[in-house]
């Protein structure tokens, strides 16, 4: 996997001489309302493999952005699509931003102590950010208490960007 990064930056650093790379880490859940999140060994990049690319990078010149994003398994063919993660109830609600909680968090340990100037906490989670917006700001006081580069999310183009209470807490405001 190495090598295969190595090469598709050095052909995307001569093809389009970039000066920032976006270094994207999927983890998944079952379905839009479990509350597990992980990594599939198969689909998502290892620690390893993620600080190899950041290195190669920076040897290019490369500023770097560390952006997360959660899949639902049951993906796109089932009509399963992350902006609808929702629960019934709190309980669900706490165990789901605890386990997304320690996803983000792992990851902005990595992204602190390997210099990554940007770091995206998620990706069009377009529910969660509109039914729990006072969890989205715990989870960013917590991320800049690990992380000290710029703090983004990026919302869903459609209605999720108009209905985020917590932009004024974030580095920089991202739309998909």
């Amino acid at each position: 996997a190495a090598m295969e990064s190595d090469i598709s930056i050095a052909k995307m650093e001569r093809d389009t001489n970039p000066s920032w790379i976006n270094v994207v880490t999927t983890w998944y859940q079952t379905d839009v309302h479990s509350t597990t999140i992980r990594p599939l060994p198969d689909k998502t990049p290892s620690d390893k493999s993620i600080i190899h690319v950041f290195g190669k990078a920076r040897e290019l010149g490369m500023h770097l952005t560390l952006s997360t994003q959660l899949d639902v398994e049951s993906g796109y063919q089932y009509g399963a699509w992350r902006g609808e993660i929702g629960f019934r109830n709190n309980e669900e609600w706490d165990k789901w931003f605890e386990s997304y909680e320690r996803y983000i968090l792992h990851y902005a340990e990595i992204a602190e102590k390997h210099n990554v100037e940007l770091f995206n906490i998620g990706t069009e989670l377009a529910m969660t950010t509109m039914q729990r917006p006072d969890k989205w700001e715990s989870l960013i006081d917590k991320v800049r208490t690990v992380y000290s580069g710029r703090i983004t999310y990026t919302a869903n183009w459609h209605e999720e960007y108009k209905e985020i209470t917590f932009w004024n807490k974030l580095d920089y405001a991202g739309i998909a």
